[in-house]
């Protein structure tokens, strides 16, 4: 028989009586001393089948197990390794927890980051959008002022134009006054 026999999930607790067995037992355990007795092991196997190792019953007298005690013994090694299992179980929740602590910690820092960088963001754009206005501003004081220009433009020259006559028949007025008593001359003269 193979020593692996006693941590084979399939096989019963190993008697005492297969010297195999015991030996690879004895070997396994590190302060062994020879005036103990191993009674009895059960396999202590992972829920996925894989062999940890076997709890063993050691006496310093040699006795044979009742059936009951052997039965016992296989329960108890179940119950170690649910133990082990909700152990790594545990150990397994508590670094999901850290990391999950470690995520939400860098998340929330991103956060504060892009919250920071969207209240630079918005002070920049409120700023370009007053300077935009300003400069709105100015344009339509500045589009006012030529249209201003263009309407003063406009009148002065209809003034220039009706001026002009009126200088012209003050000149006509100053230079030959004579002319001026003929009456039909001046009404040709302004038409």
């Amino acid at each position: 028989m193979e020593s692996t026999a006693a941590i084979e999930k399939s096989k019963p607790p190993v008697p005492a009586n297969e010297q195999a067995h015991l030996e690879a037992l004895r070997q396994s355990l590190g302060d062994w001393k020879p005036q103990h007795s191993i009674l009895c092991g059960a396999p202590l196997t992972t829920p996925e089948g894989h062999a940890l190792g076997t709890l063993c019953v050691i006496d310093r007298t040699p006795r044979e197990l009742k059936p009951e005690q052997a039965k016992a013994l296989h329960a108890l090694s179940r119950q170690v390794m649910m133990q082990l299992e909700l152990r790594r179980t545990g150990s397994d929740l508590a670094t999901t927890i850290i990391e999950r602590k470690r995520a939400e910690d860098a998340l929330q820092r991103a956060h504060d980051e892009l919250d920071i960088r969207v209240k630079e963001r918005t002070v920049e754009l409120e700023r370009a959008l007053a300077e935009l206005r300003d400069t709105q501003r100015q344009v339509i004081q500045q589009e006012r002022l030529r249209a201003l220009g263009q309407m003063a433009s406009g009148v002065a020259h209809d003034f220039n134009n009706a001026l002009a006559k009126i200088v012209g028949f003050n000149e006509l007025l100053l230079t030959s006054p004579d002319e001026l008593n003929d009456k039909e001359k001046p009404e040709t003269t302004c038409k």
